[in-house]
């Protein structure tokens, strides 16, 4: 009697579960490749080239700012590709009880990550937008070819045969 008690109640469970909408592809939905692939890929796809290009996403009640916003994160995404300094700090707690009955441990880590990247880039122009369903403004920002190479040039502390290799891919 339990067991099928169980049983049907699993039953329910997964039937209520495969009913339930999948919220990530509700959001994306209708979203053009360059929002759910990489934008460098659809750059291939459209124009025969790659283009360094970068997207940017914000959601706010304000369609100016979000679109500030949305170019802002586009461009630092741009910029991440170029050069990133990562810092990261972990720190690890960890204590432990002891008494007649036995003992407790308990541990908590904790993890920081900072992304740091400080490029100067001209010419960087919105390329496409796309709101999503729920509002979500995406932005699609990209880079010329000649810009892109003289932006690989001006940026300091690529190594030599990175830059080669960044400047060959697009050729």
């Amino acid at each position: 009697m339990k067991g099928t008690f169980i049983f049907n109640l699993f039953c329910l469970m997964m039937l209520l579960q495969s009913c339930a909408t999948n919220p990530v592809k509700k959001e994306f939905a209708g979203a053009p490749d360059w929002v759910t692939k990489d934008c460098a890929g659809y750059f291939i796809q459209k124009t025969g080239h790659p283009a360094l290009c970068g997207v940017g996403s914000a959601a706010g009640a304000d369609p100016g700012e979000a679109l500030i916003v949305a170019k802002t994160k586009a461009k630092a995404d741009i910029s991440k590709k170029l050069s990133t300094r990562i810092e990261s700090v972990l720190t690890d707690y960890r204590s432990s009880v002891s008494n007649t009955a036995g003992s407790i441990d308990t541990q908590h880590i904790e993890e920081v990550i900072v992304e740091i990247s400080n490029n100067t880039l001209s010419g960087i122009e919105m390329t496409d937008s796309w709101t999503s369903p729920n509002g979500t403004l995406y932005v699609l920002m990209s880079l010329e070819t000649e810009q892109y190479i003289m932006a690989v040039d001006r940026v300091k502390g690529i190594p030599e045969d990175k830059r080669r290799a960044l400047i060959e891919k697009d050729e």
